[in-house]
């Protein structure tokens, strides 16, 4: 026969908590709840009271067999208006993390619009008995800044979330720019609060469906409306608006920091747009006729939240639009060099020039001996286009003969076409200069006691290499103007010596 020694322990009070301050959120801000459970795995919170005009309910269980855990229930302020009645299991209004669920719940007292701005208390039920309480303070939301940035073309694909975006800053891939290159990613960045709710951005990277269908200004009642609009179309024609969507473009959420980022594609060679004919800043479904929007054309990027006047929700706090808008140009993506490029021969040489493609573009510098120079040569480099439009790379030619032609080709991976310009390798110029004289003594001595010492002052001549030096292109004409002013000089101090 065996037997076990078998323990019994009573069991502890049920417990919840709200372990939190005042919980701070934007109206339309989707607010997360924390709540510590102590020998239970189910809690019932309720959100608002009679006296805040709303109240709702929710009960969730961790699916954790540790009965001393945490919860977070998450609550969807912006939902509050479309949930009411009982229900089971995760809506739109509440939802937890994957390791709890939610039961049921109820709306006992529902509105009709946005959330009010103000206080709600937050109370926690287990075991048949309130045991904590807290508040919830819903703060008017706001809409403040629409930028523009730009990034390479071939990093569209790489800006799939927040971090991404702060990545590409770090490495000096995504810069805040007025110019982009036709071809090049376009990134429109919005801040304003109160949209994570609508947008469903809670725990989500991107939300490009959800924004476009938010901010899609042809509804008969938008909540709000992002449009890209050609400022100047020329006489007697409707501007374009550029027609973004999943299509061509992705919505990257920020949401704790109630940031939004719609990067888009320029297009390869050319931005069609669609006219608004009846100029109400959207594209209608019945609106089709396109054009094309040319380089070095302006355009306005413009983010609109409506108020009451305009749909069924507050969304802003005194009942009146709120716009944010920017403006940028569109610029034909090529590079510039001087030409003729020469270098010396000798190593260490800089070719150089400037682009227009965004800063991160990766450029590659090849240059090729021309038919006939023996030997023949080839020299390659790569590089990237740096914040100031500027691209270099260093070469060696202490291989190659004064009188060498050669061709430099300077092409990317992005939208700029090939840049072509000639070049002749240049002779080391040795000029003559004079260092500090060595001294020869020269003693004679006489039959007499005297003795005569002779010093002599002899010149040593010196060989200095002085290569021939490229200059950018920054400032056009200041170096035919320094050489000017250096001749005139020189006659002038000819004249006053004779």
């Amino acid at each position: 026969v065996q037997s076990a020694a078998i323990t019994v322990r009573e069991a502890g009070d049920t417990e919840a908590s709200l372990p939190n301050d005042v919980i701070t959120e934007a109206r339309g801000d989707v607010a997360a709840i924390p709540i510590e459970l102590e020998n239970t795995r189910e809690v019932t919170l309720t959100v608002g009271d009679d006296e805040a005009g709303y109240q709702a309910s929710v009960t969730v269980r961790e699916d954790d067999d540790d009965a001393d855990g945490e919860v977070t229930v998450y609550f969807n302020s912006y939902e509050a208006s479309s949930v009411s009645g009982s229900f089971d299991g995760e809506n739109d209004l509440f939802s937890v993390d994957d390791e709890a669920e939610v039961v049921d719940g109820e709306v006992t007292i529902g509105v009709s619009d946005l959330l009010d701005a103000e206080a709600y208390p937050l109370s926690v039920e287990t075991g048949g008995s309130e045991t904590d309480i807290q508040l919830l303070s819903l703060e008017e939301r706001s809409t403040t800044a629409l930028r523009t940035w730009t990034a390479p073309r071939n990093r569209y694909g790489d800006l799939d979330a927040a971090a991404d975006f702060r990545e590409g800053i770090d490495e000096e891939w995504v810069t805040e720019d007025s110019d982009i290159a036709v071809g090049d990613t376009v990134i429109y960045e919005i801040e304003a609060s109160g949209l994570e709710g609508a947008l469903d951005a809670r725990g989500e990277d991107t939300v490009t469906d959800e924004f476009f269908e938010f901010a899609n200004g042809s509804e008969d009642e938008p909540a709000a409306r992002f449009t890209v609009a050609q400022q100047d179309p020329g006489p007697n024609r409707d501007p374009l608006l550029l027609d973004f969507d999943s299509s061509n473009a992705e919505v990257v959420a920020d949401s704790a920091n109630d940031t939004y980022y719609v990067v888009a594609q320029t297009g390869e060679d050319e931005l069609e747009g669609v006219r608004d004919e009846d100029g109400d800043g959207a594209i209608d479904p019945g609106e089709d006729e396109t054009g094309t929007v040319d380089a070095d054309d302006s355009l306005r990027a413009t983010f609109t939240v409506f108020g009451e006047d305009e749909n069924d929700l507050d969304l802003t706090a005194d009942g009146e639009d709120e716009v944010v808008e920017t403006t940028h140009s569109l610029t034909e993506p090529e590079f510039d060099m001087n030409e003729p490029f020469n270098v010396t021969e000798v190593s260490g040489q800089e070719i150089f020039g400037e682009a227009t493609v965004a800063p991160g573009t990766e450029v590659n510098v090849r240059v090729r001996s021309a038919d006939g120079v023996r030997p023949a040569f080839l020299k390659t480099a790569t590089t990237t286009v740096d914040a100031d439009g500027q691209f270099l790379v260093t070469l060696s030619f202490n291989d190659t003969t004064p009188g060498d032609a050669y061709t430099i080709n300077v092409d990317d991976i992005g939208p700029a076409s090939e840049l072509s310009v000639d070049g002749t390798v240049q002779p080391v110029i040795e000029t003559a200069t004079t260092d500090t004289p060595a001294e020869t003594t020269t003693t004679t001595t006489a039959t007499t006691t005297a003795t005569t010492t002779t010093t002599t002052e002899t010149p040593i001549v010196t060989t200095t290499e002085i290569p021939t030096v490229q200059t950018p292109t920054t400032t056009p004409g200041f170096g035919v103007l320094a050489a000017l002013v250096a001749l005139a000089g020189a006659a002038l101090l000819a004249l006053r010596r004779e």
